[in-house]
C-alpha cells in the first residue's frame, strides 16, 4: 500500500501551542524559502489528512498567523496575518469538529457572513468574503491563531459529542422524519 505520509503533525486538545497567539509574519518573512515551504508542507498535510476544510499553523505547532484552506468555492488557499473587518448576518448554530480535537463535535454559534483581509502566500493584500460554511470555516481557523479552540465557544456543553454518538443522533432523527 503506497499510503502517502502528512509532513507535519497536527497536535491535538492539551497542546499548550493550541492555546497561544500565533504571531504577524511580515511581507519579507511571509516570501522567505522557509515560510514557502512551511505553507506547501501545511497544504500537503490537509490533503493527506483528508477530513479538514483548513488548518491553522498553530495546529502543527508553529505560532505564525497563517491558514490553508481547502474549500472548492474559496479562491483564497492561503491566508496569512488574517483580521476579520466585518461579521455580518445572523447568528448561526451548528456542529464543528476540529481537527486537533479528533473523533469530537459540539454546537458553535458563528456569523453567517465575514470578511477578511489578509496576505496570500506572495505577500500581496488580500480582501476574502465567505458566507455559510465557508464563514464558518474562516472564524474556527482565526480563532485558532488566537488560541481559541471550538470548544470555548461553545454555550451547550451537552452538544459536546463523539463522532459515532453524533452519527447516531443524526440517523435517529432522520428515520423519525421519514
Amino acid at each position: 500500500m503506497n499510503e502517502k505520509k502528512s509532513p507535519l503533525k497536527i497536535i491535538t486538545l492539551g497542546n499548550p501551542t493550541l492555546r497561544q497567539k500565533a504571531s504577524e509574519l511580515s511581507v519579507s518573512k511571509m516570501k522567505s524559502p522557509e515560510v514557502q515551504k512551511f505553507i506547501q508542507d501545511m497544504a500537503v498535510t490537509l490533503k493527506v489528512v483528508g477530513n479538514g476544510a483548513a488548518l491553522a499553523a498553530n495546529q502543527v505547532d508553529k505560532l505564525w498567523q497563517i491558514i490553508v484552506i481547502e474549500l472548492e468555492n474559496m479562491s483564497a488557499k492561503v491566508l496569512i496575518n488574517p483580521k476579520i473587518e466585518k461579521l455580518a448576518g445572523k447568528e448561526l448554530l451548528a456542529f464543528e469538529g476540529c481537527l486537533s480535537v479528533p473523533g469530537y463535535w459540539g454546537q458553535v454559534w458563528r456569523k453567517e457572513r465575514i470578511v477578511v483581509e489578509a496576505f496570500n502566500q506572495h505577500g500581496e493584500k488580500i480582501r476574502v468574503k465567505a458566507s455559510g460554511f465557508n464563514a464558518r470555516v474562516l472564524q474556527h481557523e482565526i480563532d485558532h491563531l488566537h488560541g481559541i479552540v471550538f470548544i470555548d465557544r461553545m454555550e451547550d456543553m451537552s452538544t459536546f459529542m463523539t463522532t459515532e454518538e453524533l452519527e447516531r443522533q443524526f440517523e435517529k432523527g432522520r428515520k423519525k422524519d421519514a
